[in-house]
């Protein structure tokens, strides 16, 4: 399956969330490998616009220690940010299969894993 930078990146911040619920062990270790999968990948990128902040960042006179683009910057910066985000990556990785009851998780949290989720019908 393709998922774009900005699905990964979501997916990630999920799959934290997801794995802090308490889940049947089968699913525990489902939700971990493929925490482990997306966090890897996830961190490339976010590496990626790391070194896109320090490409066009200043740091910062009023805020000690922080790194800003400058307003002259802004737009190239958001370019290419925007273009990392978009970016589609081809992904192998499984589906989980989420227990329909007994766990409670937040509509944002499945919303950002709608493409990593199937159902016991396949959907």
């Amino acid at each position: 399956m393709k998922l774009k930078i900005a699905e990964i990146l979501g997916a990630n911040e999920a799959l934290t969330q997801l794995g802090e619920l308490s889940l049947p062990i089968s699913t525990s270790v489902k939700v971990a490998r493929l925490q482990k999968k997306v966090g890897d990948e996830a961190a490339i990128h976010l590496e990626l616009r790391n070194n896109l902040i320090k490409k066009y960042g200043k740091l910062s006179k009023e805020k000690q220690g922080q790194i800003e683009v400058p307003p002259n910057k802004i737009a190239e910066y958001l370019g290419e940010l925007n273009e990392l985000l978009t970016q589609e990556v081809d992904v192998d990785w499984p589906k989980l299969t989420l227990p329909e009851e007994g766990v409670n998780v937040k509509p944002n949290v499945l919303a950002a894993l709608l493409d990593l989720i199937e159902n016991k019908e396949g959907v």
